[in-house]
């Protein structure tokens, strides 16, 4: 599963009909550093789908209007519906989904927030629509050659006022210099109201900072993916590495918000490498991982001192293709 910033495994099952399907997740959060593990069921029966979700979510960080954190667990129930469409025709795929879910979400705060705050529950609405269109994709292609995504999220509180965000979040691909190279480009934009951020962050901040969320941002970033060698190569049928790649990249975000009472633009650029394995465990699983280098050109506000970082990557779905 790979949705930037949230990278995760998921194990899936159906009926014979397929028209009741179930998912235990994991998911982890690059922009808030959490864990949350999950499951989910949705009824396809009757249409629109009919959707109930659980989850519990760990270490999670909740942004202040003056630009401290404080860390909490959480654990959400979730009753959604939603519109999935998806058209073929010709050379391209395309998706469509449009829905709205119920939440209501405990907080359980730790450390200094346990003695401020008080455990409350928030009560919000959910409201997302996502649009993919996606070229045919050949075996060595890392991406498809031409391809779009797009995805919007909003989401306002019942029980708290000004309590609302809005994300969207787009991916653009297209041909690299050679055959199985790609060139992707990345934005994303997000307005949200002036109090402390409730909400998860769904923003792709800029790779190495310790993500911001603020009253308004905005990214871009580019991305070169490129093969560097198949080793078609295993280990006594456990791991069977089918391809090393890798990504240079280049993150831009402009981020609005109070320092020291002052409304300032900051601005948060980052590069660096990525280096992926795409690999099938057990000879049947595809799965990739990796590791991130990313260079800092600006300020990191929540870590001043940190100019370089390295991350390891596990963006991977268990998901037979």
């Amino acid at each position: 599963m790979i949705n930037d910033p949230e990278f995760g495994y998921s194990v899936f099952g159906d009926n014979v009909l397929s028209s009741f399907s179930n998912a235990i997740s994991y998911t982890y959060n690059r922009s808030d550093k959490s864990h949350t593990i999950g499951f989910s069921a949705a009824y396809a029966g009757w249409f629109p789908v009919l959707s109930l979700a659980a989850e519990e979510s760990f270490n999670r960080t909740l942004d202040t209007a003056v630009g401290k954190s404080i860390s909490f667990n959480s654990a959400k129930l979730t009753a959604g519906i939603s519109v999935p469409l998806r058209f073929i025709n010709g050379r391209t795929s395309k998706y469509f989904n449009v829905g709205v879910g119920y939440n209501i979400e405990q907080y359980y705060y730790r450390g200094v927030g346990k003695n401020v705050l008080t455990n409350n529950s928030i009560k919000y609405i959910n409201s997302f629509l996502s649009f993919s269109n996606a070229s045919q994709q050949a075996r060595q292609h890392i991406n498809p050659r031409w391809a779009q995504s797009i995805s919007l999220n909003y989401r306002d509180a019942f029980n708290f006022s000004n309590s609302h965000k809005f994300v969207a979040n787009g991916s653009f691909y297209f041909p690299g210099l050679f055959v199985n190279h790609s060139l992707v480009i990345d934005a994303s934009w997000q307005k949200r109201d002036t109090l402390p951020d409730l909400f998860s962050k769904n923003f792709s901040y800029s790779r190495g900072y310790e993500a911001l969320s603020t009253r308004r941002m905005y990214k871009l970033g580019v991305n070169y993916h490129f093969p560097i060698v198949y080793p078609d190569w295993g280990f006594a049928n456990i791991i069977f590495f089918q391809r090393i790649r890798a990504n240079a990249f280049y993150d831009h975000t402009n981020a609005k918000a109070r320092v020291n009472g002052l409304l300032t633009e900051i601005k948060n650029r980052s590069a660096g490498g990525e280096l992926y394995f795409d690999t099938k465990v057990w000879n049947a699983l595809p799965v990739s991982f990796g590791v991130r280098f990313s260079h800092l050109f600006d300020t990191d506000l929540l870590n001043p001192l940190v100019k370089n970082r390295w991350e390891i990557i596990i963006p991977i779905g268990l998901i037979p293709q």
